[in-house]
């Protein structure tokens, strides 16, 4: 059977945002417009499970050890998140220039000193009433500045913006999957035929492969099927995302309709060829696609539990940091040093929930990391998502936190810092989550020390007898940092004479001899290994 969602699970569904839709290219009347929003392009995009990337990230990961440890002791686990805000809704002004409603997507795609934007099914007003389809929109940019949004300048003609490439006859839609930019002014990029088999299930036909030029943005459709029901995979591909060019190869990551995640790997200058693909085995390449292995294992489920990945190569993390919708409603994130794996335990970095509140499922679905627009020398990236009602992709800013460990040296005296003080310091483990570099609305702890050797850990002077020795992190002195949506746990100051200990914990050392005192600052306790503790208690 081709990927689809069942019958009977999608028609519950259907009835409860959906009575009628038609995905035509001609007039729609606002009410029946506002039914397929709900229904038939979120549905549409989510079932058949595809997503979106952009072009090859920085190189492979060094040798080099690093100084900061964002993972925490168990290097095992993935990043934790300080900071979080949401920027910006991109069915903006840019948008509306070229009478764009409502989209869904995205993947972006740098090459030739700009970025390109490739959306998917989207909702163009007419110059008269009602709304014209585009199974795919693109826009361009050089603008890596997302501190505030994005500006991005649509694929138009009068006004109106324009598909990135034609549908052939037949098909409900083509969505345009990862690209990756390996000859100066084009853009090659996976794409998805997608067909309607009835008004309650839906199936990709093929993936394919297109290619745009960067000046025009106008694309074409080179090879209708690399992969298809037939290509003899242990179940189906149903898209192709992060397409990364290492070298002479260009690596991409293969959704499939019983949620594995395939690594398969072509030269460059074949990618439109499927007998020039190997397939990673769990062990090494081969050629053959029933030999590929999930790179780590997924449930087969009624319900998509992810729709592919988006793998970029962090400088900060200095390991590959794949990003995916868990069942298509969090933002979820693992860490490798290999795209082969081992990857690490899943982190979550956002539930959408607790953002997307009017939305039915899928919460949020494609998330793409767009590695252009990272900074702070990685500790800083940016994530798309969609989700509906309405019918909108955001941009979300994430900061990545540093692992501030309890050190402790032969005469007992502690030091909280996310590198080691010295080799008479032994790591006794994390003790919270902060940040190594200023943040908006972080301020800096500094080590205060007294002529004594008592040392203590405060964002202001503790008394004239303390001499500050430096700034040892940066962190919330408040519960609630300003556009922030990540929670902040208080970090309480715990004393027995002149030692101290910093701990999230309200209770429990009494008995070492210690007494609680004040709130010093407020920090995350991430769960980097997964185990279900909170890494500041462990």
């Amino acid at each position: 059977m081709l990927n689809s969602v069942p019958a009977a699970l999608m028609q519950s569904y259907l009835r409860r945002v959906w009575t009628s839709a038609h995905c035509g290219l001609g007039w729609v009347s606002p009410d029946l417009l506002f039914r397929i929003l709900l229904a038939a392009p979120v549905l549409l995009w989510a079932v058949a499970v595809l997503s979106f990337t952009g072009e090859g990230g920085p190189g492979k990961p060094s040798a080099e050890t690093r100084a900061v440890t964002p993972f925490g002791s168990d290097t095992a686990g993935a990043p934790v998140v300080v900071a979080a805000r949401l920027v910006c809704s991109l069915a903006n002004e840019d948008a509306a220039a070229a009478s764009i409603k409502e989209f869904d997507g995205l993947s972006s795609v740098a090459a030739d000193d700009e970025s390109y934007w490739l959306f998917g099914d989207s909702w163009l007003k007419r110059k008269r009433a009602g709304y014209l389809f585009a199974n795919a929109v693109a826009a361009k940019t050089t603008d890596n500045n997302a501190t505030d949004c994005v500006s991005l300048d649509y694929k138009a003609s009068n006004g109106i913006a324009e598909p990135l490439f034609p549908m052939k006859k037949g098909e409900t839609t083509a969505w345009p999957d990862g690209g990756v930019a390996v000859e100066p002014g084009y853009v090659d990029f996976y794409f998805a035929s997608v067909e309607r088999t009835s008004p309650s299930e839906w199936h990709v036909e093929a993936v394919g492969l297109g290619r745009f030029d960067t000046d025009t943005m106008n694309g074409q459709r080179l090879v209708e099927n690399l992969w298809d029901e037939t290509s003899g995979f242990a179940d189906i591909v149903t898209g192709a995302r992060s397409p990364l060019l290492q070298g002479d190869d260009v690596f991409v990551f293969l959704r499939t309709n019983t949620n594995r995640h395939l690594l398969a790997r072509v030269p460059a200058d074949s990618m439109g060829s499927s007998s020039a693909y190997s397939y990673w085995d769990g062990e090494g390449w081969s050629p053959s696609p029933a030999d590929a292995e999930s790179l780590w294992p997924e449930p087969a489920t009624e319900l998509p539990t992810h729709n592919g990945l988006s793998v970029r190569y962090d400088d900060f993390l200095g390991k590959w940091l794949a990003v995916y919708n868990r069942g298509l409603s969090t933002i979820s994130v693992r860490v490798s040093d290999r795209l082969t794996g081992p990857w690490s335990g899943e982190v979550q970095w956002l539930d959408c929930k607790t953002l997307f509140k009017s939305a039915v499922w899928p919460i949020c679905y494609y998330a793409e990391q767009h590695w252009q627009l990272a900074r702070d020398g990685g500790r800083t990236i940016y994530v798309t998502v969609s989700s509906a009602p309405p019918y909108d992709v955001y941009l979300f800013e994430f900061r990545l936190g540093a692992a501030v460990h309890q050190w402790r040296d032969g005469a007992g005296r502690t030091s909280y810092s996310p590198v080691s003080p010295g080799d008479a310091y032994v790591d006794k483990g994390v003790a919270f989550y902060a940040s190594d570099t200023p943040v908006s609305g972080f301020q800096p702890v500094y080590s205060w020390e007294t002529s004594e050797g008592e040392r203590v850990y405060s964002s202001q002077e503790p008394g004239p007898s303390f001499t500050a020795g430096g700034v040892a992190f940066y962190a919330p002195t408040s519960s609630k940092v300003p556009d922030s949506i990540v929670p902040y746990d208080p970090v309480y100051r715990w004393d027995a004479g002149q030692a101290h200990i910093y701990s999230t914990a309200s209770a429990g050392l009494e008995d070492q001899g210690y007494v609680r005192g004040e709130v010093t600052f407020y920090a995350v306790c991430g769960d980097a290994d997964m185990d279900g503790a909170g890494d500041c208690l462990e």
